[in-house]
């Protein structure tokens, strides 16, 4: 199921505990629950997908001494049921919840490693006086904290640490450098100073005022079918990924499926289809006045090739006014425009099911992305003499079927010399120059330049392989998969009190792609090989050959018409990140945009939610009541 968790160690206010609580009603419209056992408390809003009638949380073990609060899903539950009953442990519920309490009975922390599934849980050990956090191998479902003199208090979201008169609403200048550069702060940063994402495949304990975190695994490669024929790969992938999606059916309430015109959703589309004895229903958004940017006709091949009950829903002008309510449910200025999409269709979709199936997670682990291929060739052209390797360069650029943008990334990505400074190169919104000269000088004197691209060097180094693209893989599945993606669709769709599930990255699938090495997973330019030779299998023709790009969004449209007023509002007048960024740079970068001049919008579209951002949360001149245009 679901949920909004929250809770303290520490303190003894129940009134406090409430209102952490039911700031996330979004994530739980069905009921609340909550446990005081000074000087802890536990408290949940629950969205019901299984067990409606005896499932409620919080949930203890026989005697009541240890307690549960879980936001997520626990799709082996039924298997370890069986195994813990037979072991004497008594259920009152049929939850995939009570699995957790009991397993942590027997095994304490390293419970977390029999667990297949999504979730951030949360388990107080009244005997022991200890309070255990646990987050889900990839990061599927959020989770924070805070500690305060001796205490602690933790939450599915930043909003409901903020109900503590206590926790300080102060910008955190390391992130902020990050959130300008990778549009996301990479954890245990947040951008509030003084609050801490759990990475995950992390746990944590608080003890006697003590904390201790430590991962429990990692997205390491572990190349081992080097030698297996591709067809034997091919027969594996298939029999993991129908089992993964048939494993997350498992719900009492409908359930649907997300369906872009990309490989990813596809076939987990066409295995829900084979899966299930009714018709999967699916839900597919495009751009009413930007035909370009939609994916409805390939969507809607795909529907009709699988028998599924297709629903398709458009975005029409004004959409981008949202802005406001998206930068209050995500929390931190993730400047990924693909949420406006995201939203819209998982308010439409809220409509018909209470659960969807996504295709996120395809790329990270299957080897998806373009730029690997470029990796590869930038890493090759690093052998070439210096005046030599510029001819050829600019001989490539020159050759290359890309926009102006990409080509100029991509010369920035190939002069480089080291992996991480290439990765930021290519990915980042404003360049370390760039950002330097935005900070006013007491904030740039808190930030290191370099930081960034050392601590990104630092986790490519540690990866055991000859091929640079096992190290992005693992990179991506450490960064941009967390702290972007997954953090997008799970606060977006619960906004929506919609949950998102992401079979492709189920447990035993993920375990299986570690295994296969990248050469095999990219080859060329061709990206995630075998996933694509499943989608020829199950997809109409043409479908699993079509370039791969997101929810593409019409941002700079947006800026020049529906957000430009917002621009001259937030950006031009007083703007309140100007405690921290320099007007002047700001003004010239709108300037130089509406001239026509130079590659802006996604810079802008990040500043926007970082003003916005800043109005919500730091100034507070915008108030929640005003953006929640969330559950109809």
């Amino acid at each position: 199921m679901s949920c909004g968790i929250c809770g303290y160690v520490g303190y003894s206010d129940p009134e406090l505990l409430a209102r952490m609580r039911d700031t996330m009603v979004h994530r739980g419209p069905d009921e609340a629950g909550e446990v005081l056992d000074p000087p802890a408390g536990l408290a949940v809003r629950r969205l019901s997908i299984i067990d409606l009638a005896t499932g409620s949380q919080p949930i203890t073990n026989e005697d009541g001494t240890v307690s549960v609060v879980c936001n997520g899903e626990i799709y082996n539950y039924r298997e370890l049921t069986a195994e813990l009953e037979s072991a004497g442990h008594r259920f009152r519920t049929r939850s995939d919840v009570e699995v957790i309490v009991h397993l942590y009975e027997d095994e304490q922390q390293a419970c977390v490693h029999r667990l297949r599934g999504m979730f951030a849980f949360a388990i107080w050990d009244r005997p022991r006086q200890r309070l255990f956090l646990a987050r889900d191998r990839v990061g599927i479902k959020p989770l924070y904290y805070t500690l305060l003199e001796g205490k602690l208090l933790f939450a599915s979201e930043i909003k409901a640490l903020l109900e503590c008169p206590d926790v300080p609403r102060r910008v955190n200048p390391v992130a902020l450098d990050q959130h300008l550069a990778v549009q996301y702060a990479i954890s245990p940063a947040t951008i509030f100073a003084g609050i801490h994402k759990l990475p995950p495949a992390h746990w944590l304990t608080f003890q006697r005022s003590e904390v201790h975190a430590q991962p429990y695994w990692r997205p390491e490669a572990t190349p081992q079918w080097c030698e297996g024929s591709d067809e034997d790969i091919l027969s594996e992938l298939r029999r993991l990924t129908q089992d993964a999606v048939g494993s997350h059916l498992v719900s009492d309430v409908p359930i649907g499926a997300l369906l872009s015109g990309g490989v990813d959703s596809g076939v987990v589309t066409a295995c829900m289809a084979e899966a299930g004895a009714d018709p999967p229903k699916t839900f597919t958004v495009g751009f009413a006045a930007e035909p370009h940017y939609n994916e409805l006709s390939v969507a809607r091949r795909v529907a009709e090739s699988v028998g599924a009950e297709h629903h398709e829903t458009v975005i029409d002008a004004g959409a981008a006014a949202l802005l406001p309510s998206l930068v209050w449910h995500l929390e931190e200025p993730i400047a990924d425009a693909a949420a406006v999409p995201t939203f819209f269709i998982s308010r439409f979709a809220r409509r018909h099911v209470t659960v969807v199936l996504t295709g996120e997670g395809g790329d990270e682990f299957q080897g998806g992305y373009p730029r690997y291929f470029l990796f590869r060739l930038a890493q090759a052209l690093q052998a070439i003499p210096g005046a030599i390797r510029e001819q050829a360069i600019l001989r490539l650029l020159r050759a290359l079927p890309v926009s102006r943008w990409h080509k100029r990334a991509l010369e920035r990505m190939l002069s480089s010399g080291s992996p991480a400074g290439r990765h930021l190169n290519w990915i980042a919104n404003f360049s370390a120059a760039q950002r330097r000269a935005l900070y006013r000088p007491e904030i740039a004197g808190e930030i290191d330049a370099s930081a960034l691209t050392a601590l990104l060097g630092q986790r490519i180094e540690r990866v055991r392989s000859d091929d640079i693209v096992d190290a992005l893989m693992q990179l991506d599945a450490e960064t941009w998969l967390p702290e972007d993606i997954l953090i997008k669709v799970d606060k977006v769709t619960m906004a929506t009190s919609l949950e998102a599930r992401v079979p492709l990255l189920d447990t035993p699938l993920i375990d299986f792609l570690r295994q296969i090495p990248a050469a095999r997973k990219v080859r060329g330019r061709q990206t995630k090989y075998f996933l694509r030779r499943l989608a020829d299998e199950l997809l109409p023709p043409g479908v699993a050959r079509l370039p791969k790009h997101a929810f593409i969004v019409p941002i700079e449209q947006w800026l020049r018409s529906d957000l430009s007023r917002m621009i001259d509002e937030l950006l031009l007048k007083d703007p309140g990140i100007g405690e921290c960024l320099r007007v002047e740079s700001i003004r010239e970068l709108v300037d130089e945009f509406r001239r026509g001049e130079g590659d802006h919008a996604q810079r802008l579209w990040n500043l926007l939610c970082l003003e916005l951002w800043h109005k919500v949360f730091i100034a507070r001149e915008l108030a929640p009541p005003q953006l929640s245009e969330v559950v109809e």
